[in-house]
């Protein structure tokens, strides 16, 4: 019973960090904010129209069969758009995002299981939450002390090759400053918070307002809502 609750613990920590990641991922809003800020226009020689395009394809590429590549606003493709060490590194940032898509649904099927069998929901979902804050504080902790190193030692983990090292005159370079990446972190984690926040707060006031019959049965639905909200 001990690892069916670690196991319904972590997995529902899973789903919620992987559910915000995705969920951030594909935020227009996001790119948009970025690309004013970090002024790509200046680096790259787009539009935001054209940027928040190509941005679009790249991420729906991620979970597509097909090869990647760019087309312009008029919908023909773009010869030689990035060169071919950036091709191969997409590639190997497609198998990472597709796994871990598979390991956030795997997740969400086993923590939905495991709540329903569980007699102390409530534990789970408060495990979870604490579990993750705690989680953000040391990603934010080493982000902030050296975000060069901590992003340097993801890429080293993720990929088993050397081509996600492109040259600085790189279009995906252009498009995704190092600075992009520590703001998506910085937002990444914000949004994990607010959820994590959400559901120690929502596991206080439901087991205030709600018989103890009910309150883990409005867990589930709660649950549910937020998955489906981030997915």
């Amino acid at each position: 019973m001990k690892f069916l609750k670690f196991a319904g613990i972590v997995s529902i920590a899973i789903v919620i960090i992987l559910a915000s990641f995705f969920s951030l991922l594909s935020s227009r809003h996001f790119y948009s904010y970025e690309f004013e800020k970090q002024n790509i226009a200046l680096f790259s020689g787009f539009s935001n129209s054209q940027y928040s395009s190509y941005v679009g394809q790249i991420v729906h590429n991620f979970f597509s069969e097909k090869p990647l590549y760019i087309t312009d606003m008029e919908g023909n493709a773009i010869e030689d758009f990035f060169s071919q060490q950036e091709i191969t590194h997409m590639y190997d940032v497609k198998n990472v995002m597709q796994m871990a898509l598979f390991i956030l649904f795997a997740s969400f099927i086993v923590s939905f299981i495991l709540i329903l069998l569980s007699r102390n929901r409530r534990v789970l979902f408060k495990h979870a939450a604490v579990g993750i804050l705690i989680f953000v504080l040391f990603i934010s902790t080493a982000i902030v002390m050296n975000f060069d190193f901590t992003f340097t030692l993801l890429h080293k983990i993720l990929f088993r090759n050397d081509f996600w090292l492109l040259p600085e005159d790189a279009v995906l370079i252009r498009m995704f400053p190092v600075s992009f990446f520590a703001d998506f972190a910085l937002f990444w984690g914000a949004i994990v918070t607010v959820v994590s926040a959400s559901i120690i707060f929502l596991d206080v006031w439901l087991w205030k307002n709600f018989s103890k019959e009910n309150s883990p049965f409005l867990f589930i639905a709660v649950y549910l809502f937020l998955s489906c909200t981030l997915f």
